[in-house]
């Protein structure tokens, strides 16, 4: 009997779990999305999930958290506006392996100095790349993977509570995770803001980054 075999864009996805019916509790609150993740086997809390930001910024107080003084950086150009209309210019980029979940990938991060209320935050160019939709209202996540199965990231309840590794503390380490139904992702396709930028990263990225191929 023969095997058919589903290409990744005719695997079938329930999107509607883990989604269940909104509660009464869960329309009562108006948290945002904070997870936990490795990076570079290192975990932080109070990473922040905010598909309303295109890309991913991690903060400079974080960098000496995660034992990186005086990382090597990217040169950009790229100035980060926030909601209130604040603009800033990036320090520079860091290609870090980032873990959530099941999920391994390098992820570029643009380093700002700021005094938000998050370690990191996760943009629109980590979540369409990894095929994840958030939800603060059910405070999760859901990340398909490659094989029509989903993941469930549910979110820290208590991100700002002492005891808890507190703001950018080390909690915890361990090695990268590969799940038989996950995939690692190319982190040059997590890139996605003008051409002529994303192969000009690659570029630099790619001598930066062990193991990568040459471009």
């Amino acid at each position: 009997m023969e095997t058919e075999h589903k290409s990744e864009e005719e695997v079938s996805i329930n999107l509607s779990y883990p989604f269940e019916y909104p509660t009464m509790s869960m329309t009562q609150h108006v948290k945002p999305l904070y997870i936990k993740a490795f990076f570079d086997g290192i975990q932080m809390n109070q990473v922040l999930v905010d598909n309303r930001a295109a890309v991913n910024l991690l903060s400079k107080s974080s960098l000496k958290k995660l034992g990186k003084k005086n990382p090597r950086l990217i040169p950009t150009s790229t100035t980060i506006a926030g909601f209130a209309g604040d603009k800033q210019m990036a320090q520079g980029i860091l290609p870090i392996n980032l873990s959530v979940g099941t999920r391994d990938c390098m992820t570029a991060f643009f380093v700002i100095d700021n005094n938000a209320k998050y370690n990191a935050l996760l943009g629109r160019d980590w979540i369409h790349t990894n095929k994840c939709v958030p939800s603060s209202l059910h405070k999760k996540i859901m990340m398909a993977l490659c094989n029509g199965e989903t993941e469930e990231i549910n979110a820290d309840p208590q991100p700002f509570i002492a005891g808890r590794g507190g703001r950018g503390s080390v909690a915890a380490t361990k090695p990268p995770i590969y799940h038989p139904s996950a995939r690692l992702v190319d982190w040059r396709k997590s890139i996605r803001i003008r051409p002529l930028i994303r192969r000009m990263w690659i570029k630099q990225i790619g001598g930066l980054a062990d193991g990568c191929e040459s471009v």
